[in-house]
């Protein structure tokens, strides 16, 4: 079996908004989710595009008209063992 595997990096947001989450659909068309699974807002980084900026464009949507865009919140300091 000759499967080619290809590899796209991705950004995910967790969006909590008055201690709701947000969580998005997958689409019946989805290649690489099984479809109708409930899913982080978020999809794949386009060349040059910076995870924020990915993140922010996915964000953009009608659900999301009259809020403030997303703001990105730094990661947690590193655990140490």
């Amino acid at each position: 079996m000759n499967a080619h595997v290809r590899t796209r990096v991705s950004a995910y947001a967790i969006a909590v908004e008055d201690e709701r989450l947000l969580l998005t659909r997958l689409s019946d068309a989805s290649p690489v989710f099984t479809p109708g699974l409930w899913h982080m807002p978020g999809g794949g980084i386009d060349p040059g595009e910076q995870p924020v900026e990915a993140l922010s464009r996915e964000l953009r949507s009608p659900a999301r008209r009259g809020r403030p865009p997303p703001r990105p919140m730094p990661p947690p300091p590193a655990a140490r063992l």
